[in-house]
């Protein structure tokens, strides 16, 4: 049995899905930073853009699900792009290693437990899925059935704060749980730019129920060799799990050719981008503080218009850039956030 280091679980979250028609909208960019100015802090956001537009699928506090509609009311852009579900949250397993096998066997797991993914996600270490909340205690059971974890580990939730201030809304003045953590810095700090180049982009469509062909090709290939960058993946409206895989062309194209003799029919489920840069960078708080998207939308300027995908999970941030884009947009970012040391 494979062996993992810990597993987390978070408070009530409210997912909300934005989707543009074309690139440079400005839409992503715009909305973060409406949340910004609202101090409503993203838990997780995954983006990926192609020609046929930009598809985001973010999550904030349940709490704030009010106070998000009643602002995007005053925004009638935004307001008629999103779309809000209600009562989904995280759960994050460490560490992947930058191997399939944990994505592999947990995303099997779910699959046979009847768990619909909304989405998913890598970032420096973990693995974080969106699951409908009422579902988190059951998908941490099929995890712990399915790992090892080290050290008698057990699942734990996110640390709640009790506040009584007004929601808004029906419930107003109501006492309620809340996760939120302030950190303000004159200068916001990370701990360092990581650039790297020449990757190629893997996409597939995976149907979201996982029929048997795809559990066992998923079964026979999660234990190789394939190491990636970043992993992340989104449920499409015909309910399928946009799949993205960025990885070194040696590590992807023995995949592709492993998942082609599998399934035959998957030839025309996959997309090869290549080559493409990433830079991903982390930082004190990220995961805690609201802004941290907006800061960097508005540091990348017109940059953002070429982005191919972009992860914030955790408290690390990944984007994905075409060729020639990762020095310029490391500069714009170094200058803009603090280095200590």
């Amino acid at each position: 049995m494979t062996g993992i280091n810990g597993l987390k679980i978070s408070g009530e979250l409210c997912l909300v899905r934005l989707c543009e028609d074309s690139r440079g909208s400005g839409l992503l960019p715009a909305f973060s930073r409406l949340l910004a100015g609202s101090k409503i802090n993203m838990l997780f956001l995954s983006t990926e853009s192609d020609a046929g537009g930009t598809r985001t699928t973010c999550c904030v506090d349940a709490a704030h699900e009010a106070l998000l509609k009643s602002v995007l009311h005053a925004e009638p852009m935004l307001q008629e792009r999103a779309e809000f579900t209600a009562g989904v949250g995280l759960l994050t397993l460490f560490p992947h290693r930058s191997r399939l096998t944990l994505f592999g066997r947990s995303l099997r797991a779910l699959a046979q437990a009847g768990l619909r993914v909304f989405a998913v996600a890598s970032s420096v270490g973990t693995l974080t899925y969106v699951l409908e909340y009422a579902q988190l205690d059951k998908a941490a059971e099929v995890m712990q059935a399915c790992f090892e974890f080290a050290g008698n580990h057990s699942p734990f939730k996110a640390d709640s704060l009790l506040r009584r201030e007004p929601c808004g809304g029906p419930e107003a003045r109501s006492e309620r749980k809340e996760t939120r953590a302030m950190y303000w810095e004159p200068q916001i700090k990370t701990y360092g730019f990581q650039v790297v180049k020449n990757l190629a982009l893997y996409t597939y469509r995976l149907p979201a129920d996982l029929p048997a062909e795809w559990t066992r090709t998923i079964k026979r290939i999660e234990d190789e060799a394939t190491r990636f960058h970043l992993l992340h993946a989104q449920l499409s409206e015909s309910f399928e799990l946009d799949l993205q895989l960025l990885c070194e062309p040696d590590q992807g194209a023995p995949l592709a050719r492993r998942i082609a003799v599998e399934i035959p029919a998957a030839g025309d489920r996959l997309l090869v981008t290549a080559p493409v840069e990433l830079i991903f960078f982390q930082g004190p708080h990220f995961g805690d503080r609201f802004g941290i998207a907006d800061f960097t939308f508005k540091t990348l300027k017109e940059k953002t218009d070429v982005l191919r995908a972009a992860v914030f999970a955790c408290a690390s941030i990944y984007l994905m850039l075409p060729e020639g884009a990762a020095d310029e947009t490391r500069t714009r970012l170094a200058a803009a956030f603090r280095t200590p040391g």
